[in-house]
């Protein structure tokens, strides 16, 4: 995307691009931001805010006052017009709160001292510079307040002392010191959008210390109760002393509202944590976490943090940044001039920043200058700068120091032009993205583009290169070094390809074209800024041969041929392609006789009425579009000969047999007729002289040339026939042959038939025979069967076919239907056979009868075979063409009975009766002849009636049984006479109905549904029924009726309700289902079932909870009767007895009743836990110990672990509570102060409960330190030097298991090492894996040291530029250390080079002006000689300084003898050439 922003309000028009996407933003105040997002970073955005800028600013256009508008121009990667800003994460995992000792009361500071995220330790929070109140909110300053602990120090915003205490608010770690405001926000939370012209209230801090943006930062937000939304603008710059920008936005978003010291994570979707403490209210002090480098670009500055919000009841609390212990390091490389001339003076701009919490030592920054830059001046704001070695020692760094190094060089004519600054990391260095710094610089060259002439014939791919001659900085360039552009051609066929430069001729005609083009220097900023351009002509000259040509022909003919074409030597050519009318015109045609001449439009020959002989014809032709005209042309002699032709076409005739005059062979059978010179030819012209026929019968008349056929078949026949000229001598001398192709064809008719007839008829009709249609016929006459073959029957069913010798209909036993029949007669003797055919259809229609008689059944029901309709049932039986018929020569098609119980099988014609009443039932039923197609065509239908009558029997019934039985057996059943039947079965209810009850005693009947016995709540005695049972549906009605005496007896009940008392209940928990008061009554002595009784109280059967009585003769309704017997008590219920009368009575009998009283004792315990300090402990071994139950009590006693239950509520996670009531601290346990939170409930009433605290204090630890030096001594390549390494223990314990790591830099390799120490017994393991070495100590006591010695070989290197060592290593221990920072140490120096050139240019221009022996100065002694080719010294010193100019002597190839001693008192020789070049 690329974005263009025009930018007018009270201030400047501007206009920009801004790459990547971008929008336009407003800030808190209405101003306009220049909102720039980078879609390949989280789509965060950088917003630039004018106001917020100081000066005049890149790309000033215009100043307006008192205009308000902007307009946007974009076009949108995304397609879109605008891009929503994106909610940051916030951390919602592995999160604790370290304090400053417990909060006792909800009015006590709540001191923040670190957090801990992921097991890293935030704990230096950093301290605002200025505060303002930016913007009031709607309801004013009234509204605003800050409260500390509880008490409200300034009420009002408009207050004096407002911005100082406001200050001090957000500066302090005391989270119960915060900020309030009712009614100053607006409900926008979540809506970006709505930010942008929301009033809602604003709070600026501002920070003049450095806030840089790295992976050791937070932004936090607290607010009371964790239910306010709060909207954040961070505002900072891009990179350190840039201008101000938006760096990010975002919401703090509430959860529910939380009460109390709980400790917690967000709820979802929203971003507070719960901290553990409390702000006045009781309110849970909500803290919202976020990344810095969350919120806003890594390695940008932050200056003010932005607070508003973004509900109406907002604040309660306030944002913070808080960071982790560390030494951010960063580097910026930046150039006065990135675009110099070469051999310009230009100042590179090195800057250090400590961005960390701490301070540090031993800071070294690399910036080797490239090849392409020479050394002038360096000035360092601290430190030095060794531009041998590229290294800027700064040393000591404090956070917040800012070091600038300035670099002057000299821009070389050639070499590497990125120079690059590395700041040495630290092991404590959150981010190393920033410790690294490039920049380019880009000089410009000297681009030349020249004139060129090239020639070239026409369709040329290649015709040359068009920046073959350019130059760049005076040397040949290649089509990598520039960009083609602007090519204009005089003709678009000839140009340049603008990616390779090659030019490209296409088909043109001879002439001068000129082409103007322009190269730009690539990689330029802006693109194409160096530019230069020129002409190319180009010269097309094209190769255009006219060949002689020889043709035969003969007189009057306009085209015998064509000059442009291959005429025996070979076709006139232009470029090698041949010519066409197009690219030629045709001049200067000389002919010997004017008949005989070329079509100067075509180049057709043309040949008059001229006599037989030779003629000449010169012409000339010249390429067209030649610039001046017919400047490109060619020559050429035709040779005509004339003479006569007779040409003989092929002919192609139809015809019939006996034919005498099918056509004439000379006349136009298709082809043309037969020529003379190209003119139709006639019989006394020529002689037809040889006649060939494929058949006697067919053959041509040799007089006149008349095709005659005899009496032949339907075939094809041929005739080869010559004619040759009449009269020449020799005869037959100009002849031509042609073939004559006679195609005899007779007509043969076959017509359609239609026959009425019947089955198995053997001669329906014959298929010759005139049935409808008339006969079939042989040209025109009723044929015969010896005329043809009857050469394909195909019936659509093969009983219905024809017979192929006679011809006769054959139809044999088929269905009622229509048949067809396809035939085809062919003409017999034909070759081949049955060319000559005619088809036709032959149809046939068969009908038979079919009758269906009614029918008359009676039966029972459940019968399956009542008997079959296609019988004798009354009327006569069902027939076929009046033959009683049979199954399978019908299908029952259609069957609808009056009841489907009642029906026919169609698969037999049985009639089948189901499980039916009495009655009489209809079935109409239709059979249709099978087979028939369509189906069902031929049908017949009737009616069957089937008349059913059911037997009923009731038997009376004698029953014995008890009282309240409500089934005391079933009428239907067998109870002493048998069960009731239906046809001699035992029937159902599905059946029959009960259509009648007639009890002695209403409480003792039948159930008319089931035909169960009910018997009520009676007295013993015998008890009758008069009942009477129907045939359900039966029509007309089929009843029978019965009696049933019923005998009841029966026995006697016991009740006895027995007293219940329960003690300790639990008053505050409470508890349902206490007892059931039936759990221990009896029934006849036995335990009862909740069914045997009917409970009831004060005198009322129990439908609702009855409460209990209290011992001052209240109701209680917190203890209540349930209407199943049980008996609860709610929460929360006051000590002392309850007690309750109540009364169960049998089931059976009421009056059987007995009573009893339940008894509830509550009792609520005095709970009380006390908080506990314990320590100091060993935080590195770790512990276990105390009791929190000790100082514990209930009901003003000791605590017994059996009273409680013991419960873990939060905590850091170093601290466990044991089962049996102690602590465990963890082990490698940092030093510091660690919180627990537990309560303890009563065993028997577990919600009544009490809560306390437990801090423990850890100390201990192990502190490895380590160093590193090579002493910045001068290293040269295959010199072994020597690193020193110091490892200390400055802890208080002692370290084991040491491990130190050194892992070689590329360049250098192992020698050798030895270990110094003053420790008894001090042991040392060493081991080399590869360029990794490692030295292993079970143990280093605290406070001892030790050292190594590590000796090293260097490589030697190539070239001119020292190669950077950066070697770094470590220490560690089995032990948990808190100090890391000195756990790593970092050398840094450069193996310098040793580099003979051979070649310099002593020209005085200020460059190689000397021949200089890189690293001369590595030898103690040195002397140089020089010799000319022929031995001859022409130049010798002793401790050469590189100061030979070659001044005096010519330019050449020379040779030295460099003869030196190194530091070490080794001689070393060096030989070569050298060349000098004076230009």
């Amino acid at each position: 995307m690329i974005l263009f922003i025009f930018f007018i309000k009270e201030k400047y028009l501007s206009i920009k691009p801004y790459k990547n996407s971008a929008i336009l933003k407003k800030g808190f105040f209405g101003e306009e931001l220049f909102c720039i997002m980078n879609y390949t970073d989280k789509f965060k955005f950088l917003c630039r805010n004018p106001l917020l800028q100081k000066g005049v600013r890149e790309g000033i256009l215009f100043k307006f006052l008192k205009i308000s508008l902007f307009l946007v121009f974009f076009v949108s990667l995304f397609g879109q017009e605008s891009i929503a800003q994106e909610q940051p994460p916030s951390i919602i995992s592995g999160v604790t709160f370290q304090w400053e000792g417990p909060q006792p009361t909800t009015t006590s500071p709540a001191n923040l001292v670190s957090v801990t995220v992921d097991e890293k330790v935030y704990n230096k929070i950093s301290v605002p510079s200025r505060y303002e109140l930016t913007r009031i909110g709607p309801n004013g300053h009234i509204q605003n307040r800050l409260v500390e602990n509880g008490v409200v120090i300034v009420n009002g915003s408009d207050s004096p002392s407002w911005n100082a205490n406001a200050l001090s608010m957000f500066s302090s770690t005391n989270l119960n010191f915060i900020f309030e405001s009712d009614g100053n926000g607006r409900n926008i939370c979540s809506n970006f959008e709505a930010t942008l012209i929301s009033d809602t209230q604003v709070q600026t801090i501002f920070y003049d210390d450095i806030q840089a943006v790295n992976h050791d930062g937070i932004i936090a937000i607290s607010t009371r109760s964790a239910n306010s939304c709060i909207y954040i603008e961070v505002v900072g710059s891009e990179f350190y002393g840039g201008p101000e920008v938006v760096l990010g936005r975002f919401f703090a978003r509430p959860g529910p509202s939380i009460v109390g010291p709980a400790f917690g994570p967000p709820a979802f979707g929203a971003d507070y944590w719960r901290s553990g403490r409390v702000n006045a209210n009781n309110g849970n002090i909500g803290i919202a976490l976020f990344r810095l480098d969350q919120v806003a670009p890594l390695g940008s500055y932050i200056t003010s943090i932005r607070y508003a919000g973004a509900s109406v009841n907002h604040g309660d609390g306030k944002v913070f940044l808080i960071r982790a212990e560390s030494t951010d390091l960063s580097v910026r490389k930046v150039a006065n001039n990135p675009t110099p001339d070469y051999g310009d003076l230009i100042e590179f701009n090195i800057q250090a920043i400590n961005n960390g919490t701490l301070n540090t030592t031993g800071v070294q920054v690399s910036d080797l200058l490239p090849s392409g830059f020479t050394f002038v001046s360096a000035t360092a704001s601290k430190g030095t700068y060794n531009q041998n070695t590229g290294i800027w020692n700064i040393g000591s760094f404090n956070y917040g120091d800012v070091e600038n190094l300035i670099i002057s060089v000299q821009v070389n004519p050639t070499g590497d032009y990125t120079n690059t600054a590395e700041i040495s990391p630290n092991s404590n260095d959150p981010n190393l993205e920033n410790n690294i710094s490039i920049f380019r610089v880009r000089p410009i060259n000297i681009l030349a583009a020249n004139d060129l002439t090239v020639n070239s014939a026409a369709n040329n791919s290649n015709a040359g290169n068009a920046i073959s001659n350019d130059l760049i900085n005076n040397l040949p360039l290649n089509i990598d070094d520039v960009n083609i552009t602007n090519v204009i051609p005089s003709n678009s066929l000839v140009t340049i390809d603008t990616n390779t430069g090659v030019i490209t001729v296409g088909n043109v005609p001879s002439g001068t074209y000129t082409i103007t083009y322009t190269i730009c220097e690539v990689g330029t900023e802006p693109e194409n800024s160096n530019c230069t351009s020129a002409t190319i002509t180009v010269l097309v000259q094209n190769q255009l041969i006219a060949n002689d040509d020889s043709v035969i022909g003969s007189s009057n003919n306009t085209n015998i041929g064509n000059v442009f074409e291959d005429n025996g030597n070979g076709p006139d050519i232009l470029n090698g392609e041949k010519v066409t009318i197009a690219s030629v015109i045709i001049k200067e045609v000389t002919s010997s006789n004017p008949l005989v001449t070329i079509d100067v439009e075509t180049g057709n020959i043309m040949v008059g009425d001229v006599p037989v002989g030779s003629y000449q014809i010169e012409y000339l032709i010249c390429e067209s579009g030649t610039d001046p005209t017919e400047t490109n042309c060619s020559t050429a002699t035709v040779t005509v000969e004339v003479r006569n032709f007779v040409i003989a076409k092929d002919d192609l005739v139809s015809a019939t047999a006996n034919n005498q005059n099918a056509g004439n062979v000379l006349e136009d059978n298709g082809n043309g007729p037969d020529t003379f010179n190209g003119v139709p030819l006639t019989i006394n012209q020529i002689t037809i002289e040889s006649i060939e026929s494929s058949d006697p019968q067919v053959t041509i008349d040799p007089s006149t040339g008349n095709i005659s056929v005899g009496n032949v078949s339907s075939g094809i026949y041929t005739i080869s026939y010559t004619i040759c000229e009449a009269g020449t001598d020799p005869s037959e001398t100009t002849c031509s042959t042609a073939i004559v192709t006679v195609e005899v064809l007779n007509i043969i008719s076959a017509k359609d038939d239609l026959i009425n007839t019947t089955s198995n008829n053997q001669n329906a009709g014959n298929v010759f025979n005139d049935n409808g249609n008339g006969p079939d016929t042989f040209n025109g006459i009723d044929l015969t069967i010896s005329q043809v073959n009857i050469s394909s029957v195909v019936p659509s069913n093969p009983e219905v076919t024809i017979d192929p010798t006679t011809g006769n209909i054959l139809v044999g036993n088929v269905c009622s239907g229509r048949y067809t029949i396809s035939y085809s007669i062919c003409e017999a003797g034909t070759d081949p056979s049955e060319t000559t055919c005619s088809t036709a259809t032959v149809t046939v229609e068969v009908i038979n009868v079919i009758a269906a008689k009614d029918d008359l059944i009676k039966t029972t029901s459940n019968n399956q075979n009542a008997g079959n309709v296609l019988e004798d049932n009354g009327n006569g039986p069902d027939t076929f063409n009046s033959i009683d018929l049979t199954i399978s020569q019908v299908n029952i098609s259609s069957v609808v009975p009056s009841k489907p119980e009642v029906t026919i099988d169609p698969t037999t014609g049985n009639i089948l009766v189901g499980n039916v009443s009495s009655g009489k039932y209809t079935i109409s039923y239709t059979i249709c002849e099978s087979g028939t197609d369509p189906k069902d065509t031929r049908c017949a239908t009737a009616n069957v009636t089937v008349e059913v009558h059911n037997l009923i029997v009731a038997n009376d019934d004698v029953v014995n049984t008890a009282s309240n039985n409500p089934n005391a057996g079933n009428v239907l059943e067998d109870n002493g006479n048998g069960p009731d039947t239906i046809n001699g079965l035992e029937l159902t209810l599905d059946q029959v109905s009960i259509s009648s009850v007639v009890p002695s005693n209403p409480d003792v009947t039948i159930d008319p549904v089931t035909g169960n016995i009910l018997v009520g709540n009676i007295s013993s005695g015998s008890y009758e029924i008069q009942y009477t049972i129907c045939e359900k549906g039966a029509n007309p009605e089929n009843c029978k009726a019965a009696l049933v005496t019923v005998i009841v007896e029966n026995e006697t009940i016991t009740l006895e309700a027995i007293d219940d008392i329960v003690q300790d209940v639990g008053g505050v928990s409470g508890a349902a289902n206490l007892i059931n008061i039936l759990d221990n009554d009896l029934i006849n002595g036995e335990p009862l079932n909740p069914e045997d009784v009917i409970i009831s109280a004060n005198g009322n059967k129990v439908i609702n909870p009855v409460p209990f009585i209290n011992s001052e003769n209240s109701v209680e309704p917190k203890v209540v009767l349930n209407p199943d017997g049980s008996v609860d008590v709610a929460s929360n219920t006051d000590p002392g007895t309850y007690v309750l009368v109540y009364s169960i009575c049998a089931s059976s009998d009421p009056d059987i009743c007995d009573s009893a009283t339940i008894t509830v004792v509550v009792q609520v315990s005095t709970i009380v836990a006390n908080d506990d300090i314990y320590g100091p402990f060993n935080g590195i071994t770790g512990a276990t110990f105390g009791n929190v139950l000790a100082n514990d009590s209930i009901d003003g006693e000791p605590v017994k672990p059996t009273e409680v239950i013991l419960n873990w509520l939060s905590g850091n996670p170093e601290l466990t509570l044991n089962q049996d009531a102690t602590i465990t601290l963890a082990p490698n346990t940092p030093s510091g102060e660690y919180i627990l939170i537990y309560n303890i409930c009563d065993a028997k009433d577990p919600k009544n409960c009490s809560t306390a605290f437990v801090t423990v204090l850890a100390i201990g630890e192990v502190d490895l330190a380590i160093e590193k030096t090579s002493n910045a001594i001068k290293i040269w390549g295959s010199e072994v030097f020597d690193y020193f390494i110091t490892v200390s223990n400055l802890g208080i314990t002692d370290a084991t298991n040491l491990i130190i790591e050194d892992l070689l830099p590329e360049g250098i390799s192992f020698e050798s090492q030895e270990t110094q120490s003053s420790i008894p017994n001090f042991q040392v393991d060493f081991e080399q894996q590869g360029n990794k070495l490692i030295w292993r100590v079970s143990e280093l006591p605290a406070k001892a040291v030790f050292e190594i010695k590590l000796s090293v070989l260097p490589d030697n290197i190539q070239g001119s530029r020292p190669l950077a060592l950066i070697n770094n290593v470590t220490v560690s221990a089995e032990e948990l250390e808190l100090n890391l920072e000195n756990n790593s140490a970092t050398d840094i120096n450069a193996i310098n080079p040793f580099f003979i050139p051979n070649v310099f240019t002593p020209n005085g221009n200020g460059f190689n002006d000397t021949f200089e022996i890189v690293g001369i100065n590595r030898f103690e002694k040195n002397e140089l000689v020089i010799l000319n080719r022929f031995g001859d010294e022409i130049f010798r010193a002793e401790n050469y300084r590189n100061n030979w100019d070659a001044n005096g002597i010519v330019p050449g190839t020379y040779f030295y003898i460099l003869r030196t001693v190194d530091r070490f008192g080794v001689n070393h020789d060096f030989k070569g050439w050298i060349q000098v070049v004076k230009k």
